[in-house]
């Protein structure tokens, strides 16, 4: 009995079809790891944002608590250059000190990194997170409206990777 088979030029068709179906799933894996890593860097960008929202409205309800200073102008001029008064306002303090002490311990706060979930300083309470090194906060006062400011780096959303560049939160008010 002899076989009625035709000779099969077809070899190796079933080896391409799978390295061809290997490169589609490839480019589709690297896709979504792609959507990934820009999700989790927006994710950490809004992070930064609220903690920056929070810092803001933050240095504005301890003003509202020291009417005092306020008026006296003691919160006139906050930059980030503040030193520790070296005095300890939990037991109470004159309102200048304590002044002094609000704006050593916000911007203290404010450069706490985020890494490190403690402060700077031995004296300063412990913050919920930090926005990095470089991040300040800055209090003006200009025709009698205040502005809270803050500032800290942030990574910008784009193909490329990204630039690292400033952010400033602010808001303006008035006593």
């Amino acid at each position: 009995m002899t076989s009625n088979r035709m000779p099969s030029n077809n070899k190796g068709f079933s080896l391409i079809e799978v390295l061809v179906t290997l490169i589609i799933v490839s480019i589709g894996i690297m896709g979504l790891i792609s959507m990934q890593l820009i999700s989790a860097k927006n994710v950490n960008n809004a992070e930064l944002r609220s903690l920056a929202s929070y810092y803001v409205y933050d240095m504005v309800e301890r003003m509202r608590a020291n009417p005092a200073a306020v008026a006296a102008g003691s919160y006139n001029n906050v930059n980030g250059s503040e030193t520790d008064p070296g005095t300890d306002c939990s037991g109470g303090c004159s309102f200048a000190i304590l002044a002094q002490y609000d704006a050593f311990i916000w911007n203290d706060m404010i450069d706490n990194s985020f890494a490190n979930n403690s402060p700077s300083t031995p004296n300063s309470p412990t913050s919920a997170r930090g926005l990095g090194p470089g991040a300040a906060g800055e209090v003006s006062l200009a025709a009698g409206i205040y502005t809270v400011a803050v500032t800290w780096k942030e990574q910008d959303r784009n193909n490329a990777g990204g630039n690292i560049t400033d952010q400033t939160l602010s808001i303006e008010f008035q006593l």
